[in-house]
């Protein structure tokens, strides 16, 4: 992700994407680890979770890896034990979704997942582009 889109979530959500120093977890140093085309996806994952951090001041989010693997987006977190569900169902949801998500562009007009090296999921223009 573009320096300035990850600058953007870093700053609007601060309680969810806190960055450690030293360095503790991935995203302390990677910070997020996909497209931009995941951007709004990701937003919009972090604005569910910040609702219900605004709702109970005594729950903590705590991001540790935000990245794509085998063509999904991966949301690695620690929180509240009492809320863990809620947001394993958000993260959940969110990870089912970027399936459907061009990994580049953000589309999901003709989104599909290669079956050979390494597994992206991108539209056939992004796909083309690509090779």
């Amino acid at each position: 992700m573009t320096p300035e889109l990850q600058e953007k979530l870093l700053n609007k959500y601060p309680k969810i994407f806190k960055i450690n120093n030293p360095p503790q977890f991935p995203f302390d140093l990677y910070k997020f680890e996909s497209w931009d085309g995941w951007y709004d996806l990701i937003d919009k994952t972090a604005a569910k979770i910040q609702k219900i951090l605004d709702n109970d001041k005594q729950l903590y989010f705590n991001t540790l890896q935000n990245k794509q693997k085998f063509s999904s987006l991966r949301w690695y977190f620690n929180c509240n034990a009492k809320n863990y569900e809620n947001f394993r169902k958000i993260i959940s949801e969110a990870e089912k979704e970027s399936l459907f998500i061009c990994e580049k562009c953000g589309t999901k007009e003709n989104v599909s997942q290669n079956k050979n090296e390494y597994i992206l999921t991108l539209c056939d223009n992004c796909r083309s582009q690509n090779k």
